[in-house]
């Protein structure tokens, strides 16, 4: 009883052992293999084989029981009628043999045979048997098709996610190469294994130049850096650090760095900071120069709020940065004055700057204080403007000051001219009407500007400078300068320039009188002129006075040339023994009368050149003969010769 109950049990078993290799192994051949054993031993059989139909169709053994394998390898046909008789005569069934199959189907598909040679017809036990193991062959068909299916989508999918890796290690590749930071890994014996395009740039050595290479060898001066020690504590400790530190790989350079572990080495990114480092330490200098200012110095938010406030402040306005921080900036300004702060707001929203703004504000005392203010934009990293620095200064004491210099000056004002004063800095506080006058700018135009911009011409500027400065040293200055008025044209000035003193013997500012000096100059060219011209007239009638002087000793001479003639002959023939010869008398009255015609011609010629003169000269025209001219002056000579020898000849010796 006992062995008949195995033998029944006996098919199950096989069915539950090809069932638990479905289910627990992934070998497709292995489960086929032991489907084909269980059938030959299920219905003793001689040969049992399972066909399967492949990917293009064919119906090929893939696992055979009692088969040779040659035959295993070369049997192949389609799925018709005729693939048993083809499977009879490829196996060589003894007639004497039963050739049974069962199908194979899978997913309503027949996808092969089940088939067995034995010695008699199957039972239909025995069929049953066969189709529960077609049936397993049919499971384990399609569970390697799933298998293959699933096996192809993960290798799809595989293929797709080293594809999407290289395609990402690209991308990280080209945005490593083209950010600013610099970028290089190390393995843990602190080699170069990778760097970026910006670390060559920045280290000054080629890729080839560092992978392989030590950085402690290739950078030795980057040991006594935070490198060394961070570096190691990275590697050490496998954690991450960050630090800031100043380049000694490269000199003058600030750099962020991030160093990350792995167990292949480190990955170091470093940013460099250099520009926001200098920014700090420019920052750390004006946070100083703005504590240490003798300017009360304060910032606040476009709302009025006071977000800073300097010693200077606290010294001037009595609140210290604790009481006054977070408080309207409405505190410091008098009740009457409130409108003032809503425009100075606008102004400063719309990016403009309030230079030199003159107000009063008030103390924590609630005494009240003149200041110059001076308010410009802050703004964020957009350039968008966040607020407003301010800076006030005292200026009780120029106001004082130029009080002082004003009631001077317009004592001077009764002088009815040009009255001008200025703070030792040259800018005009006071400016009269007469000013207003002389140089067509008003007072309320004047006031503010410095005076070397308005008074001086071009070409007097330079000697205004001079004269300032001897002012600012104490000295008076007085004399004539060349000034402009306000369309440009210039003119001469007498002005006289004194410096003011406060009651500490300071200087506070200078006051000037200034007069056109024009029309006394154009009386003085007047003046000059008349006198060069009486000058040119004395010298010309002086002139006139030699030319005349000449003229007459000229006239004297020619007029005593012929009487002296006359005379000479008139006393030889008075006392000569001559008057008795009547050839020497018609001689003597022959050079008397030609004597006398010469004497009368030049009286004519006399007349003729006071007619000349006149305008009313004739020429009369009358032919003459020049040897009769020659002869009568030769005979003038010897006469007057022969006069002055025979006179000499009579001069009494005794």
């Amino acid at each position: 009883m006992g062995d008949q109950g195995r033998e029944k049990n006996e098919p199950y078993r096989r069915l539950a052992a090809v069932n638990r290799a479905l289910t627990t192994s992934l070998n497709f051949d292995e489960v086929l293999n032991l489907i084909v054993d269980n059938a030959a031993q299920l219905v003793n059989a001689r040969i049992s084989l399972l066909l399967l139909v492949d990917k293009e169709g064919l119906v090929r053994v893939r696992a055979a029981h009692g088969l040779r394998t040659e035959l295993v390898a070369s049997f192949s046909g389609t799925m018709e009628e005729d693939v048993i008789k083809k499977l009879h005569e490829s196996l060589v069934v003894d007639p004497k043999e039963t050739l049974a199959s069962v199908p194979v189907i899978a997913m309503h598909s027949l996808d092969g045979l089940l088939v067995v040679v034995r010695q008699t017809p199957l039972s239909e036990e025995e069929e049953w048997q066969l189709s529960a193991l077609a049936d397993q062959a049919a499971i384990a068909l399609r569970n390697a098709r799933l298998y293959e299916m699933e096996l192809a989508e993960a290798n799809r999918e595989l293929d797709e996610t080293l594809e999407a890796l290289r395609a990402s290690n690209k991308r990280i590749s080209r945005i490593l190469e083209s950010i600013t930071d610099l970028y290089y890994s190390l393995d843990r014996d602190w080699r170069f294994t990778n760097v970026n395009k910006q670390t060559e740039v920045r280290f000054k050595k080629t890729r080839d130049e560092l992978i392989g290479k030590v950085i402690w060898d290739l950078f030795p001066q980057a040991v006594d850096s935070l490198l060394f020690p961070q570096f190691h504590k990275a590697i050490n400790e496998n954690v991450p650090v960050h630090f800031e530190l100043p380049s000694k790989i490269v000199p003058g350079a600030w750099f962020e760095a991030h160093a990350y572990p792995s167990k292949d080495g480190l990955t170091v990114y470093l940013s460099e900071i250099t520009e926001r480092k200098t920014a700090e330490v420019k920052s750390r200098l004006m946070a100083a120069i703005v504590e240490s200012s003798g300017d009360a110095i304060v910032s606040k938010d476009l709302n009025g709020i006071i977000s800073s406030w300097n010693t200077g402040a606290q010294r001037l306005f009595g609140y210290t940065a604790e009481e006054i921080v977070g408080q309207p900036i409405t505190v410091l300004i008098p009740q009457d004055r409130h409108d003032e702060e809503p425009a100075l707001l606008e102004r400063i929203r719309s990016g403009l700057r309030v230079e030199h703004y003159e107000t009063v504000r008030q103390r924590k005392d609630g005494s009240l204080i003149d200041i110059s203010l001076t308010v410009s934009p802050v703004r964020d990293e957009l350039g968008n403007v966040v607020g407003a620095s301010k800076i006030a200064r005292d200026i009780s004491k120029d106001k004082r000051a130029q009080e002082e210099i004003r009631f001077q000056a317009s004592l001077l004002s009764a002088v009815e001219q040009a009255v001008i004063a200025t703070d030792s800095e040259g800018t005009v506080v006071f400016w009269n009407s007469h000013a207003e006058g002389l140089y067509g700018w008003s007072a309320a135009e004047a006031i503010g500007s410095n005076i070397m911009t308005l008074t001086p011409a071009n070409d007097s500027k330079e000697q205004a400078k001079e004269i300032f400065s001897a002012l600012k040293s104490g000295r008076s200055w007085s004399g004539e300068l060349v000034l402009q008025r306000r369309d440009g044209s210039t003119f001469p000035a007498m002005i006289t320039d004194s410096p003011i003193f406060d009651e500490k013997g300071n200087l506070s500012g200078v006051v000037g009188v200034s007069m056109d000096m024009t029309h006394l100059k154009r009386i003085e060219e007047e003046r000059a002129r008349l006198l060069e011209r009486e000058q040119q007239a004395r010298a010309e009638a002086e002139g006139a006075n030699r030319l005349k002087d000449e003229f007459l000793a000229m006239l004297s001479h020619e007029l005593r040339n012929p009487l002296n003639v006359v005379i000479g002959y008139s006393e030889i023939l008075r006392r000569g023994e001559d008057s008795q010869n009547p050839g020497f008398v018609r001689k003597a009255a022959e050079v008397i009368r030609r004597n006398a015609l010469a004497q009368s011609q030049l009286v004519s010629d006399l007349l003729d050149l006071s007619r000349l003169q006149m305008g009313k000269l004739t020429l009369n025209r009358q032919p003459v003969s020049l040897t009769t001219v020659i002869s009568d002056a030769i005979e003038t000579v010897k006469n007057d010769s022969s006069l002055k020898f025979n006179t000499i000849g009579n001069i009494d010796t005794h």
